[in-house]
């Protein structure tokens, strides 16, 4: 998944919405700690921390100007791909996998 396209599907969302990681449908959930920000990717990372905020996220992410960088998430010192996103309005969760 693109940077531009993830702003883009996340951009009238509640801004109180927390970040998470799911490896598989079923698996447990990750709060998305930390974002590192390079020229060629965003690399999100899960820790045993409170998850961001979307607002959080939004604040860093709308400062880069090459919005063509891929997504990636770093669980447990393994490096992959974001490819989609899942919203749950009701419980104002926001899941990466």
């Amino acid at each position: 998944m693109k940077l531009d396209s993830f702003l883009q599907l996340t951009q009238d969302l509640n801004p109180k919405y927390f970040l998470y990681y799911r490896p598989q449908k079923k698996d447990k959930i990750y709060p998305i700690a930390k974002v590192t920000l390079s020229t060629q990717e965003c690399l999100f990372e899960t820790k045993n921390t409170y998850p961001k905020s979307l607002a959080n996220i939004q604040k860093i992410l709308r400062q880069v100007h090459q919005t063509d960088t891929s997504l990636f998430i770093n669980h447990q010192n393994i490096r992959n791909e974001i490819y989609g996103v899942q919203i749950d309005l009701q419980q104002g969760k926001i899941y990466l996998f």
